[in-house]
């Protein structure tokens, strides 16, 4: 099966993202090149309740290089997260780009409303050495789903240009 998709460009906030998968829309976008965020949906919903079948996050901040720490950034996503009871299943770092990216993996089980949604988490960290910002992409996908787009989130994640804008 092949796959489309579409380019993020903001030149504004110094970032692209090259590889948007056609079923995400972008709804939220705030700040400038020195911290900001920008939201994508699927257009798809798995009911009202739950909402979208998968959203990803891109936040971004300017950082002082001299005291950040990766591994220090990582743990603090995982206290974080797991203050809202996400559990992380496996931990990895690649390389893309000359930039070390750091992932974790987790689920979430939750009730909303009565009815219980189980979702699946993909968090990265990446620090840009030219531009002295931390991003972070996150995203949430509900776990039935996640076969279908545990790929296409890996790709947008590997598409990010943080200083070739």
């Amino acid at each position: 099966m092949e796959h489309s998709y579409w380019i993020f460009r903001s030149p504004e906030h110094n970032v692209s993202i090259e590889k948007v998968p056609i079923y995400f829309q972008q709804v939220d976008l705030q700040g400038d090149s020195k911290a900001g965020k920008v939201i994508f949906e699927s257009y798809n919903q798995m009911e009202e309740i739950f909402g979208p079948d998968a959203i990803i996050e891109v936040y971004w901040e300017t950082i002082d290089r001299s005291i950040f720490h990766q591994g220090n950034r990582v743990q603090q996503s995982f206290d974080m997260y797991n203050a809202i009871e996400v559990n992380i299943t496996k931990k990895e770092t690649r390389w893309n780009r000359s930039h070390e990216n750091s992932y974790w993996y987790g689920t979430r089980k939750q009730i909303i409303q009565k009815r219980f949604y189980t979702s699946k988490h993909i968090h990265c960290i990446v620090l840009c050495d030219l531009t002295d910002r931390v991003f972070e992409i996150h995203a949430k996908i509900i776990a039935n789903l996640y076969p279908n787009y545990e790929n296409l989130v890996q790709e947008t994640i590997a598409s990010l240009l943080c200083h070739e804008v």
